[in-house]
């Protein structure tokens, strides 16, 4: 590890800025280098030393430049925003959640954030704006002293954007969001008057006794957001209307001041459900935090006590309000206390100490929105699962009917994001969700808990779900590649032991993209390789996807080289497409399995036998690789014409006699005409078949005149004149022969 002084890592930086400095100088004009000479260190003073050592000075000095100019001019608590290919400037009073609102609108907008740079300036502009001085902040200066403000400046690198994404529209909802930004930040006191203006009429309205600890905890909620545990950027009250929930308007507040989006359809859950609702907005966040708005509402009820509507608060719950124990939360102490008493559970045993774990660690979101029902059902489930490997679902379904949670706990070495992105596949086509939040929890636990928050398409509603039929889907979801290679080995004779040896036989590249079946035929095959140590080639059949077939290979030990293959392959009649090569690490040896996508040369089909068996071909790669055979293009006909490679040696033998006695046509002529005529040639190594094959009893000789016909009579199918006298010559050295050795055995009865 090297280790940087601290003088050298100041002295890098130092030079980083006097080449911004020098580029300054080379980008603006001399009045403005004198009289904005510090701009580059006040502005760059916060940029990382990593971020300025990547960039180019010149690029970086261009680009404040320009935003310099851009922000010349500028009228109180006005905000600017300029957008360009590569670059967004913005210019506005400085306040709380700039840089994430920001943030969320340009990713929002199709755009990826290169470098944020974000100076926080005391400026003076003269009366029409004009900025006359800019300083660094200071803690001596005041936002008013001297007439100095606090502007909030952002340089923001873009990175490339997608031919389709015009600056104009990155502009657009910057500005939407720095505008709801200000209406949050401007109501900010309203908005807490609000909660406790609330908190006093839940706690003050006339209501039964025993409701009244409900609404006394609603209202200390309510005053306990109040106190820096609740983000507050919105609220407005709705009347409830035609079973919809419509704002009232001139009653909203922060980033609900425009009555837009919020309206909510009011279900018979939302009726019958408590005076206190939390839930989530249907739309996403434009300030602050990507993802929905966290809701608090209140149910207001008229005098005749009937439910007129809500008045509802909307923001987002801070860090203490997630980390806190919910002990010490208003509300979520009632509901911890209801569910450990409903249990039953000693105080001091170990099930009440496991349920109070479970309480404790539940997603918070569920905590405040889940009735006290569902929570009891939930996490009494998860103290019965603790430590067991399966798969369990919770499901929960928002009282307005728009959202669906599922909490699922998995076994923990099942996890992956392949996983994830699967069940959260099943759990949007089952519950006709668009899109979803998501979040992971791992500890020491055994299990791991998936936590989505699922948003139904527009117009799509609730539906009857089968959650145990659900729930077992997802268990198929989070099984791995090697669960599915054991039951496929399973049917098989001796599958458990095959499945000891492949079990971790295949490597990553191979098992992301081959089925657990095709893995089992393709072990079995290695197997029987590794038995007799010789290579094997295998013709597997197109598939329905493609009219390609596959040539495997698979050969132990070293890896065969494709430049040999191919030209082998050409004379066997396969044209190759692609190859992929996987090293098949079982025991007792490595085999390299060669998949080749192939086609037959001229569109030509195989003949049945070259399938799987593939023995004809199997001979024929043996013997090609001892060199037994010639490798030329007859060996085409062991595919075409279901000959073996021995069979193609006896018209092989006759070619080369037709050369040696001067025939007046080419070898290569002489093997084309073989090869395009496959019936034939299948016939001339019949007939000598026939006629020298011992075996052969008295009738040979009335089998061999009817070959004889067979072949003259496919001569009518020849295209051309020198074609039918090859194959006249070639039929005629046949029936010339008097006799061979062709049938003879050597002592281990090998030809």
């Amino acid at each position: 590890m090297t280790v940087v002084s601290a003088g050298r890592v100041e002295a890098r930086r130092a030079a980083l800025f006097d080449a911004l400095v020098a580029a300054w100088s080379t980008v603006t004009s001399v009045d403005a280098h004198d009289r904005w000479a510090a701009a580059p260190p006040m502005f760059f003073r916060d940029v990382s030393t990593a971020d300025l050592a990547e960039r180019d000075p010149d690029r970086l000095s261009t680009a404040l430049a320009e935003h310099w100019v851009f922000s010349t001019q500028r009228d109180p608590g006005e905000t600017i925003v300029r957008a360009s290919l590569s670059h967004l400037h913005i210019v506005t009073d400085d306040a709380p959640f700039l840089v994430d609102s920001v943030s969320i609108a340009v990713r929002r907008a199709g755009a990826e954030i290169g470098l944020l740079i974000h100076p926080i300036l005391h400026v003076r502009r003269d009366p029409e704006g004009v900025l006359v001085e800019a300083r660094p902040p200071s803690a001596t200066l005041s936002d008013t002293a001297d007439g100095f403000v606090a502007e909030s400046h952002m340089l923001i690198e873009i990175e490339p954007m997608a031919s389709d994404t015009s600056p104009s529209a990155i502009e657009a909802p910057v500005i939407a969001a720095l505008a709801n930004v200000r209406a949050a930040v401007t109501d900010w006191q309203l908005l807490r008057e609000r909660a406790a203006e609330i908190a006093r009429e839940v706690e003050q309205q006339p209501i039964d006794s025993a409701e009244s600890i409900d609404r006394q905890e609603a209202g200390a909620l309510l005053r306990w957001i109040a106190d820096n545990n609740f983000t507050l950027v919105g609220a407005a009250d709705f009347l409830h209307e035609d079973r919809r929930l419509r704002q009232v308007p001139g009653s909203g507040l922060g980033v609900m001041r425009d009555a837009m989006q919020f309206d909510y359809a009011a279900s018979d859950e939302w009726r019958a459900s408590d005076v206190l609702l939390i839930t989530k907005t249907e739309t996403e966040s434009v300030v602050h935090r990507s993802g929905p708005y966290d809701v608090i509402g209140t149910k207001s009820f008229g005098a005749d006590g009937h439910i007129i509507g809500e008045r509802r608060i909307i923001g987002f719950f801070t860090s203490e309000a997630y980390y806190s124990n919910p002990t010490t939360i208003p509300v979520l102490r009632r509901k911890v206390e209801a569910i450990l008493t409903r249990s039953g559970f000693n105080p001091k045993g170990h099930a009440n100490k496991e349920l109070k774990t479970v309480l404790d660690g539940h997603p918070r979101d569920e905590l405040f929105a889940a009735a006290v029902d569902q929570l009891f059902e939930t996490a009494i489930g998860v103290v019965q699962l603790q430590g067991r490997r399966r798969v369990r679902l919770f499901l929960r379904r928002d009282v307005h009917r728009r959202v669906w949670t599922a909490i699922v706990y998995l076994p923990r070495d099942r996890y992956n994001t392949d996983v994830r992105r699967r069940i959260e596949a099943t759990l949007g086509a089952t519950l006709k969700g668009g899109r979803s939040q998501f979040s992971v929890t791992l500890t020491e636990s055994p299990l791991a808990r998936l936590y989505f928050v699922i948003h139904l398409d527009p117009g799509m509603g609730f539906g009857d779900v089968d959650e145990h039929a659900l729930e077992l889907a997802l268990a198929q979801d989070t099984r791995s590649w090697e669960d599915a290679l054991r039951d496929a080995f399973a049917p098989v004779e001796g599958g458990d032991i095959l499945f000891e040896r492949f079990a971790l036989a295949f490597p990553p590249e191979y098992t992301a993209v081959v089925t657990p079946a095709t893995a089992v035929v393709d072990a079995q095959r290695v197997a029987g390789v590794q038995t007799t140590a010789t290579p094997r080639l295998v013709l597997d059949p197109a598939s329905a996807h493609s009219d390609d077939l596959h040539l495997k290979i698979y050969v132990p030990g070293e890896q065969l080289d494709l430049a040999d293959l191919l030209p082998m392959l050409a004379n066997l009649g396969f044209r190759v497409s692609d190859e992929i090569a996987t090293r098949i690490d079982a025991p007792p040896m490595a085999v390299w399995m060669h998949d080749l996508g192939v086609t037959m040369a001229g569109g030509a089909a195989p003949a049945s036998g070259t399938g799987d068996g593939g023995t004809r071909l199997n001979e024929v790669f043996a013997a090609l690789l001892d060199a037994r055979t010639t490798d030329d293009g007859l060996n085409r006909l062991i595919a075409t014409a279901q000959l073996t490679w021995r069979d193609v040696q006896i018209l092989r033998a006759y070619t080369a006699y037709l050369r040696q006695i001067g025939f007046g046509l080419s070898q290569g002529y002489i093997e084309t005409t073989l090869v395009e005529n496959p019936t034939i040639a299948a016939a001339l190594v019949s007939l000598f078949h026939v006629t020298f094959d011992p075996d052969h009893g008295p009738e040979a000789g009335d089998i061999a005149t009817r070959i004889r016909a067979g072949i003259l009579d496919e001569l009518n199918s020849v295209p051309s004149l020198d074609q039918d006298r090859i194959v006249r010559a070639l039929l005629g050295l046949v029936e010339a022969t008097v006799r061979t050795n062709w049938y003879q055995r050597d002592d281990n009865g090998a030809p």
